[in-house]
């Protein structure tokens, strides 16, 4: 559900800002302006595929859960503290 929801606001936001700026570009009659437009929306492009590149998952045809059974990053007893700290036990919490 956590995707489809990341996915319907860029695309949304995307889909209603993007023509919305580049008709304002186009109307102000001034190619610095748009050509700086396109150099922006490269770089943007550019950055993304930078970061896909580094923490991309190679994702082709395969199902969310198998995706989501990805090795455990921080085993117990490195990372941080609370990987390490035992489960309290069930009740309430006594006061401090």
């Amino acid at each position: 559900m956590a995707i489809a929801l990341f996915y319907a606001i860029g695309t949304a936001a995307g889909g209603l800002m993007a023509p919305a700026l580049f008709g304002r570009l186009l109307e102000s009659g001034s190619r610095p302006r748009v050509s700086i437009g396109y150099f922006v929306g490269a770089a943007l492009m550019i950055g993304a595929g930078l970061i896909a590149a580094v923490i991309g998952v190679a994702a082709e045809g395969k199902s969310l859960e198998t995706l989501s059974a990805l090795p455990d990053v921080n085993p117990p007893g490195r990372g941080c503290r609370s990987a390490r700290r035992p489960p309290s036990p069930p009740g309430p919490r006594p006061a401090r």
